[in-house]
């Protein structure tokens, strides 16, 4: 299915709104407030954004355990996305909105090469709880435009509104990323077009005194290896989100052999926002470089750093960051160029209450 008609289309969609309708129901018992969908080993192919499911997010209902002590709201486990969007609106192939936990695993997810505009393979807003997403494999692809901007994993818990999970805990892990088809007469090496693989956070709010309790947002064992992104814009290995209170463990993910054919651009290998305690660790970042057709002008510049750390709230109580067992190593510009403003950076630093050790750049 895919009428290029049509600007919102799903193959499965499961919102809190009487059908037609726009305003989110109010539930007033807690056993109304969940369900659970479990979707496994399904095949979805021209789906524009396949799966929007979206709870009442005003009123999280608290902790549900299962035996083994993980909380599971939703999940979406072995199944293929295939052409996710297709049209010039913002598209999606997992929506999750407003649940209290999810699980993402196992599944492959590729972007339609029509889609214009911004799309994601998964993207979780305003959730709450346990949020897992892992073991998955996502391609990006270009045809209809140059300037698009493309997301992989975005697993944000950001849950808002009376009974509010506890805590909240973010999990991406084991994810891939490949590049798949770029046409090259449409997709140029100026193309301004933007990529991030994991963009992941966690926060959890008290609703009666809207003050942020402690959150983990966990991102490891994820690679983009053996790649080449075409274009002149940014590209985002890991990203997290600035919250308050938030606990940032970024480890053991590989990003190798990654080529960038564009004339000029900006990539980050791991970039950690303003956060309550930030580690870093056991992450290779490995051959990095930008391989432009030609001889850039004095105009354009190119901008690639292994680690950035930007700890801004490191002067609360208890607050740190640290940086270890690192090997940054091969980030280089391959054109010889007459500009003053090309910069390569290993590891890059603000914030206060910072450690740096055992890292290897060369």
């Amino acid at each position: 299915m895919n009428d290029f008609a049509s600007s919102n289309q799903y193959v499965i969609y499961a919102v809190n709104t009487l059908y037609s309708a726009t305003t989110n129901l109010i539930w007033s018992v807690n056993g109304d407030r969940h369900r659970d969908f479990t979707i496994n080993n399904c095949n979805f192919n021209n789906g524009m954004s396949h799966i929007m499911i979206k709870g009442s997010y005003d009123n999280l209902s608290t902790f549900r355990f299962n035996g083994e002590g993980t909380v599971r709201n939703v999940v979406v486990s072995n199944s293929n996305f295939r052409r996710i969007g297709g049209t010039s609106v913002q598209h999606a192939g997992i929506n999750l909105f407003g649940v209290d936990t999810l699980d993402v695993s196992n599944n492959i997810l590729d972007i339609d090469s029509s889609q214009s505009t911004t799309a994601y393979g998964v993207f979780n807003q305003n959730c709450g709880g346990i949020g897992r997403v892992y073991n998955n494999e996502i391609t990006f692809k270009r045809n209809a435009s140059g300037t698009n901007t493309l997301i992989g994993f975005s697993n944000i818990l950001d849950a808002f509104g009376d009974n509010r999970p506890a805590t909240s805990t973010a999990i991406t892990r084991k994810n891939k990323l490949f590049f798949g088809f770029h046409n090259s007469s449409v997709v140029l090496t100026t193309s301004s077009n933007s990529n991030t693989f994991v963009n992941a956070g966690a926060r959890s709010i008290v609703a009666s005194t809207n003050i942020n309790s402690p959150s983990s947002n966990i991102i490891d064992s994820n690679t983009v290896i053996s790649q080449t992104m075409r274009g002149s814009g940014q590209f985002n290995f890991i990203l997290t989100n600035g919250f308050a209170g938030q606990t940032n463990i970024v480890k053991d993910n590989t990003f190798q052999n990654f080529t960038r054919d564009g004339v000029s651009g900006v990539t980050y290998g791991i970039f950690t926002n303003g956060n309550y305690i930030n580690e870093i660790y056991n992450n290779l970042i490995d051959n990095i470089r930008y391989a432009p057709p030609t001889t850039p002008t004095t105009t354009l510049s190119s901008t690639m750093y292994g680690i950035v750390n930007q700890n801004t709230l490191t002067t609360l109580a208890g607050s740190y960051a640290k940086v270890y067992n690192n090997t940054i190593s091969n980030l280089n510009y391959s054109q010889p160029s007459t500009s003053t403003f090309n910069l390569i950076g290993g590891i890059s630093l603000l914030g206060f209450n910072d450690s740096v050790f055992n890292n290897k750049v060369h």
